[in-house]
């Protein structure tokens, strides 16, 4: 084994991005590579890179600069490079930094063993395309008891502000077999908890045969016994039916909880965008709340800065979050982004009036999301157990159906990791909530009385 290469592999960017990177560490296993977990140690680094905005191109950028400086004091490693950015941008990447080894792009991946070994791969700039098949090796990078599943790629849309389309292409569904032979793999090391991902979920099988839909896939997934979990990410809002949002709310293991990016509410900054609704956004954010009884968690996504949006426009977003009450709410600045049909438009918005802008929707947020949380204060709530803090063994952390890994708050509560595992589902009662985070006690009635050292979810992403 001492001869055998081994291998660093990093990922940035969204999780689309992770389950790419899980396939290859798939096909490096099964090639008899060895993994390590830093660039440093490796004979070959492998970087999954970011090109959907401005400050992920630079990190992408940076951190291959990082990587091939590595070169300098290690003779004979090698750095590859894949992901958006590659497919976005190759001909100048390959120009600007000739120290990187390989280029692959977001649909010849799947060939990266071919490239290290120096044999042919397709095109970088080809139309190809890697979807994953149920014979598909992944090598989850995730904690054990949850996973993401990526059930198409590509997307339809042509927003205006969006480079996606020109690097993943059109609407590519997965073969339905295929994900559920793999959504049952992975129940069966493990996973209770599966995230449906893609560009646009809510379009998944129009694009096959039948058109499978996504209310079918889902009822499929819930036969799986050993999931206990089903989140859905990225419904497009035009997508979204009211037989798709009865279906989930139907099914027990369906997750009430619904991630549909608006980006913005202003017919005037919609029609910019190239956001072509035919819904009444408030009337829709009011039929999905009545077909979920008001256990409806909802996730948006508002994008402020977009040329052209005027103040007034602005302030009917703001008018907009306040009388919605918005469970979760991430809100970005409008990145100017070549090849989109938002570049260079007429009209830019300042960029600190843009960062104005998002600060004071990310602080109504606040204030809104701390009022819905002192609102779950007295109620109890399935947990699943994420670990415990490194400030103090005794207080755990963990996520209820109402929190995505990595996007959405934690709970803390005291508790014995050896008695209650990451992974587990424990039933806590709510005693109090700040802005993102709850506290609360098991419901058993065991820890009680100690005392609950307050620990920020900024403290706990800094230590993880």
């Amino acid at each position: 084994m001492a001869n055998t290469p081994s291998v660093a592999l990093i990922t940035l960017g969204c999780a689309k991005n992770t389950v790419d990177s899980e396939v290859m560490l798939g096909l490096f296993q099964r090639a008899g590579y060895r993994f390590v977990p830093e660039a440093a140690d490796a004979d070959i680094v492998v970087i999954n890179t970011c090109g959907f905005i401005e400050d992920a191109k630079k990190e992408s950028i940076q951190t291959i600069l990082e990587a091939c400086a590595l070169k300098e004091d290690a003779a004979g490693k090698r750095v590859y490079v894949t992901g958006c950015l590659t497919q976005r941008y190759p001909g100048e990447l390959q120009a600007e930094i000739p120290e990187v080894d390989g280029w692959l792009g977001v649909e010849n991946f799947g060939e990266i063993i071919q490239a290290i070994e120096g044999l042919d791969v397709s095109p970088l700039a080809g139309r190809g395309s890697w979807l994953t098949d149920d014979l598909t090796l992944r090598v989850t990078t995730t904690p054990r008891h949850y996973a993401y599943l990526k059930i198409a790629e590509g997307c339809d849309h042509t927003c205006a502000f969006c480079a996606i389309p020109m690097i993943r292409g059109k609407l590519k569904s997965r073969h339905p077999m295929a994900l559920l032979q793999e959504a049952q793999r992975l129940a069966d090391q493990g996973v209770k908890e599966l995230l449906l991902i893609s560009q646009d979920t809510s379009a998944y099988g129009r694009d096959l045969p039948g058109q499978p839909s996504l209310s079918w896939l889902l009822k499929e997934l819930s036969t799986i016994e050993a999931l206990r979990w089903i989140r859905v990410h990225y419904l497009y809002p035009d997508e979204v039916r009211p037989d798709l949002l009865r279906t989930m709310a139907q099914l027990p293991k369906v997750c009430n909880y619904l991630d549909m990016p608006l980006q913005h509410v202003s017919p005037h900054v919609l029609r910019l965008m190239r956001r072509g609704w035919k819904h009444d956004i408030r009337a829709m954010l009011r039929e999905m709340r009545a077909i979920f009884e008001d256990r409806l968690t909802f996730r948006t996504t508002f994008l402020v800065g977009f040329p052209g949006e005027r103040e007034i426009d602005f302030q009917e977003l703001l008018e907009f979050q306040a009388e919605s009450r918005i469970d979760k709410l991430t809100c970005f600045r409008f990145s100017d982004e070549e090849g989109t049909a938002s570049h260079d438009l007429p009209d830019p918005v300042e960029p600190e009036v843009a960062q104005s802008r998002l600060e004071t929707v990310m602080a109504m947020q606040a204030d809104i999301s701390r009022e819905i949380h002192e609102g779950l204060v007295g109620s109890t709530w399935d947990v699943v157990v994420e670990g415990a803090t490194e400030v103090d063994a005794g207080l755990l952390y963990g996520r209820t159906e109402r929190d995505s890994p990595e996007v959405d708050g934690l709970v803390y509560f005291p508790g014995d990791l050896a008695q209650t595992p990451a992974g587990a589902f424990v039933k806590v009662r709510m005693t109090e909530a700040d802005d993102y985070d709850l506290y609360g006690e098991l419901a058993d009635g065991s820890q009680t009385g100690r005392v609950l050292a307050k620990v920020g979810r900024r403290t706990i992403r800094s230590m993880q």
